[in-house]
């Protein structure tokens, strides 16, 4: 067996080489552990094409969008993400040279509070704590929130009234209300070039070491005796891992983060360990994403309608565009998994066309002048870009097998005024919502070996919670190991950490796409639509009928015994009137509040209750049906000569 470099330091093997396992590393090897970082794809080791080579950056340094790839290892990356306000925080906190590395490189920072209706906005302004009545409705009168701010009111001392209020002010301001509103921030930023500033941190960091090319077949395993720390004898213990050349490699503690397809958990079964029963549902969605660049501007199209994202959900798929680093963002349909006409959507031009087709997001594919001047680039991001020009100013698609950014070293870049294609697009299926534990009924399944990110917890990718959970279980990892030497105490540790903080986010993501299922399989739409701001100057939607309304969520059932509770789509439906209410949601969404913490929370159950029960109804969102998008992706195949999907 081949050790690792000789130290006093604890020895860490880390099984993948993706935003978790490269996150673990650099906090570990902060924490005083020798890592090394392996990973089955040879591009995870050596610099990030695409970045400044250390010590060579300068403030003007752009990265070039064409050379920052996904890597093979991560099929996700080339769909949308973005990254939630606590894994600002965590950054913030744990890794702020991380934090100002992404946004040296062109992260943008989504201040979400900025991008609410103008009547929350207002209420917003005039503070972050306390519990002011909604607006519009009741005693309060119109506006009334908006003039005295979240301010107004304090926690309830008595029981809240038909619409939320209470008779009592003072007192201290509720969990569940807690938090200023300039805190969400949402990070835009493509995955691919999260993973390379991660890399290049790792690279950077003294006690990481990163090999790529090196495929985990097994794992070296010893039974633990009678004396085996935490009373576990008999349990296997992991002592290092085993490649497919044959080397091994020792280690005191071998971390799987090797996402949903790690090897880690068969490897488990078969040095015998039983590992306890996995948690599993289908999402029930197929993804089809494509990326962009519009030259010189970092403005948005469009005001942002959902937080950091603008779209919304309509007749049997959803589209939602999200605003990345740089001058880039990406567009993601999701549909039905069964739905074969919709497969249509992984042509090109049947994509764009049938973005184009959609009047709330289609200007996102429309050229403008650059900000600033022709050439420029606004110094930082910008919340509002009201203006844009009257045609579709795209370049065409790179040709077929070239990739995103192939030919010249800044193709990813944009000329000024258009839009650019950064790459084909891409489809993802069979997913599941899946929690895979490595301890039951307090008693570790094996010794010395953790798991973290996807290979632990995995959530529907349409809530954007991925990265995030990911990032968080590392730090609950590292907070394990520095904790104690012990290795049952730390896997009961990780595992106290999963249940109670990232498991409740699988509940919640089940929950969520089983009402969307129970939508987009009804026979016909229902009414209203779902909430969204009109876009200003939209394209029309070149449809040959009335277009569709988007869908409204289906209630959910409760059980008798169970606390009155309102759904996620309740919520954010009243969030667009309650400025207490998206506070509060939006929190929520930016795992910054759990699901049990605020969606039966008396108190926040009636603010949501009085809005429905108001006049106010959100602003209808429409598009093209289901049948007029498809129609339309598939004459935009035409000129092309592409054929239709089966």
């Amino acid at each position: 067996m081949t050790a690792m470099p000789p130290a006093a330091a604890e020895r860490v093997v880390i099984v993948g080489a993706g935003a978790a396992g490269l996150l673990a590393a650099v906090l570990l090897a902060r924490a005083g552990r020798q890592v090394l970082v392996v990973d089955r794809d040879p591009a995870a080791a050596g610099w990030p094409p695409g970045l400044a080579a250390p010590r060579t950056a300068t403030p003007e340094f752009r990265p070039d969008l064409g050379a920052v790839l996904p890597r093979a290892g991560v099929p996700q990356a080339r769909h949308s993400h973005a990254f939630l306000a606590r894994f600002r925080a965590l950054l913030a906190t744990r890794t702020p040279d991380l934090l100002d590395a992404l946004l040296a490189v062109g992260a943008r920072e989504i201040r979400v509070a900025e991008t609410a209706p103008p009547e929350i906005r207002a209420a917003l302004a005039a503070g972050p704590t306390a519990l002011a009545a909604p607006a519009g409705f009741g005693a309060v009168g119109p506006g009334a929130a908006s003039a005295a701010g979240l301010n107004a009111l304090a926690a309830p001392s008595g029981p809240a009234d038909s619409v939320g209020r209470t008779d009592a002010v003072g007192g201290e301001v509720p969990s569940w209300l807690a938090g200023n509103p300039d805190e969400l921030i949402v990070l835009g930023c493509r995955r691919a070039l999260l993973d390379a500033t991660l890399r290049a941190a790792a690279l950077a960091e003294p006690g990481v070491t990163i090999q790529g090319g090196r495929r985990v077949t097994g794992l070296v395993t010893t039974p633990a005796g009678p004396s085996a720390p935490g009373g576990q004898g008999g349990v296997p213990w992991v002592r290092g891992v085993r490649f497919d050349d044959g080397a091994t490699v020792e280690a005191d503690l071998v971390v799987d983060a090797g996402g949903r397809l790690s090897p880690i958990h068969e490897l488990l079964i078969a040095a015998g360990v039983s590992p306890p029963p996995e948690l599993a549902v289908p999402c029930g969605i197929t993804y089809y994403s494509r990326f962009y660049a519009r030259g010189g501007d970092r403005s948005f199209a469009t005001e942002l309608n959902r937080g950091h994202t603008v779209g919304a959900s309509f007749d049997r798929y959803s589209c939602l565009v999200f605003p990345a680093d740089n001058d880039t963002f990406s567009v993601t349909f999701g549909v039905l998994p069964e739905d074969a006409e919709m497969r249509v959507l992984r042509h090109d031009a049947a994509f764009d066309a049938a973005v184009r087709a959609i009047g709330l997001v289609a200007p996102w594919l429309e050229g403008k002048p650059p900000v600033g001047g022709e050439g420029t680039e606004p110094s930082g991001p910008t919340n509002r870009g009201p203006a844009w020009g009257p045609a579709f100013a795209s370049a065409p698609a790179p040709a077929a097998g070239a990739g995103a950014g192939a030919g010249s070293a800044d193709s990813g870049r944009a000329p000024a005024g258009a839009v650019v294609p950064l790459g084909p697009v891409a489809a993802m299926a069979g997913l599941h919502n899946r929690f895979r534990p490595l301890v039951a009924g307090g008693r570790p399944a094996a010794l010395g070996v953790l798991a973290i990110g996807d290979a632990a917890l995995i959530t529907n990718p349409a809530h954007t919670r991925g990265t995030t959970l990911a990032a968080l279980s590392a730090s609950w990892l590292v907070d394990a190991v520095t904790a104690t030497r012990d290795p049952s105490e730390r896997a009961l540790r990780l595992d106290a950490a999963l249940r109670a903080e990232g498991l409740p986010w699988f509940h919640d993501s089940c929950a969520q796409d089983a009402a969307r299922l129970a939508r987009w399989r009804q026979p016909s739409p229902p009414a209203p639509a779902a909430p969204a701001r009109p876009t200003p100057s939209a394209s029309p939607a070149p449809s040959a009928s009335p277009a569709a309304p988007a869908r409204p969520a289906a209630p959910e059932q409760r059980r008798p015994d169970e606390p009155e509770a309102v759904t996620n789509s309740e919520a954010f439906l009243a969030a667009g009137r309650d400025p207490v209410v998206w506070h509060a949601f939006t929190r929520l969404q930016n795992l910054l509040a759990t699901p049990a913490d605020l969606l039966a929370h008396p108190d926040f159950v009636a603010r949501v209750r009085a809005v429905q029960a108001s006049d106010w109804r959100p602003p209808q969102v429409t598009g093209p049906s289901h049948d007029e998008l498809v129609a339309i992706a598939q004459a935009a195949l035409a000129p092309s000569g592409g054929e239709p999907a089966p």
